[in-house]
């Protein structure tokens, strides 16, 4: 049996970047990323955007609050049992204390982008994001205001 193609699981991650420029990864403690520094993130819960998705997903997994700026990449997968899409959002650090959550997140790093991309135990994903985030700057979809839906309903992100 074929499934829809509008049937998908959904990830999302944030790539939070300090004032400073240091990038904000946690090392994995489970999964094909176990072990790996990798980009927070997790499962779209029902009913959640996905900007709210990656909010709560860099506070959970590392005590950091941050907000999102905008779509930076999405992948697109076919996995078994179902395909997955994977959005990374762009994110501006709020607070800069740390605290693994102990449980799927054995540490988390503030990693400078030379040091980030010198480093050998970055998850795949990690690693090609470093690497298009240092290449093209601060490019990414942003949140444009709409007036015609509830924001917290709602949201359109779209390029400059």
């Amino acid at each position: 049996m074929s499934l829809p193609a509008s049937q998908h699981s959904v990830g999302v991650g944030g790539w939070v970047v300090r004032a400073d420029g240091c990038v904000l990864l946690v090392r994995m403690t489970y999964g094909p990323a176990k072990g790996r520094l990798m980009i927070p993130g997790g499962h779209l819960d029902p009913g959640e955007l996905l900007h709210e998705t990656a909010t709560r997903e860099v506070r959970e997994e590392t005590g950091v609050e941050a907000e999102p700026l905008g779509i930076l990449m999405v992948r697109q997968r076919r996995e078994e049992p179902l395909p997955n899409l994977y959005f990374v959002f762009a994110m501006r650090a709020l607070s800069e204390a740390t605290t693994a959550d102990g449980n799927e997140v054995s540490e988390v790093v503030w990693l400078s982008p030379d040091r980030l991309l010198a480093r050998d135990d970055l998850q795949p994903i990690a690693r090609e994001t470093a690497q298009a985030w240092v290449e093209s700057g601060d490019h990414h979809l942003a949140a444009r205001p709409i007036d015609w839906q509830d924001p917290a309903d709602y949201r359109l992100w779209l390029g400059a």
